[in-house]
């Protein structure tokens, strides 16, 4: 996400106006992990949604089920946090997405 920006040119806008390097990289990664949670979320409850409209007396066990939804979403968040890290280091993009 970070080299990207610096990669292409946008970066230098962003740095432009009065917001610290801090404060961008923290609003990009705040948008990553609120993104993907939201996509987890959605996911979670469309399939115990799902789950319950399209299988007739399903037996599923919704507590396992949300704690498979909740790792997973965990193990995407661990694999983006290693790749923003990367991504932060690394000014260019290629480098950035080759090293993570």
């Amino acid at each position: 996400m970070m080299a990207r920006l610096v990669d292409r040119g946008p970066m230098a806008y962003l740095l432009a106006s009065p917001v610290s390097r801090v404060r961008i990289a923290c609003t990009q990664a705040t948008v990553l992990f609120v993104g993907l949670f939201t996509i987890g979320a959605f996911t979670t409850i469309g399939g115990l949604i799902g789950a319950a409209w399209i299988v007739k007396n399903a037996h599923l066990d919704t507590g396992r089920f949300v704690q498979l939804n909740l790792i997973g979403c965990l193990l995407f968040a661990v694999i983006a946090g290693y790749s923003f890290l990367c991504s932060c280091a690394v000014n260019d993009e290629k480098k950035a997405l080759s090293s993570s």
